[in-house]
């Protein structure tokens, strides 16, 4: 607890994505410092997309992960501090259609207080928009 900073050990009970997402990937001897989750509740919604057409055949595996760590920076920006995680959680190439598609899972969550639908509907719009302008993503 103390190389962790963790302030009360009933934390590592906790099924919260938020925390439990923090120690993914870590080894116990890894330095990290936990960082205090919310007690409001998460709001989770999905963002799909096909890429655009122009990358036939598949992208190589550079690009594909330039392409994912710039979806995820856009979204971290325009949702800001309301962002708790953003997952890739489908990456599919269709042959029929030789298109590439992404879908990605993003947790809401404010530290102040419970987020409404609506607010985080207005974000993902704002999200949807941007990956439309600027990746040429077509929403699905």
């Amino acid at each position: 607890m103390v190389l962790y900073s963790i302030p009360d050990i009933r934390l590592f009970w906790s099924t919260d994505s938020g925390f439990l997402s923090q120690f993914e990937g870590l080894q116990p001897t890894d330095l990290m410092t936990y960082k205090p989750v919310s007690v409001h509740p998460q709001l989770r919604m999905d963002i799909s997309f096909w890429l655009p057409t122009d990358s036939t055949p598949p992208p190589s595996v550079c690009d594909m992960a330039e392409m994912k760590a710039d979806v995820r920076d856009a979204i971290r920006t325009l949702g800001g501090d309301w962002v708790e995680q953003v997952q890739l959680i489908d990456d599919f190439w269709a042959e029929k259609k030789s298109r590439r598609s992404h879908c990605y899972r993003i947790t809401y969550r404010s530290m102040e207080r419970a987020l409404t639908k609506e607010e985080v509907n207005e974000v993902q719009k704002q999200i949807c928009d941007h990956l439309i302008e600027r990746f040429g993503a077509e929403i699905r």
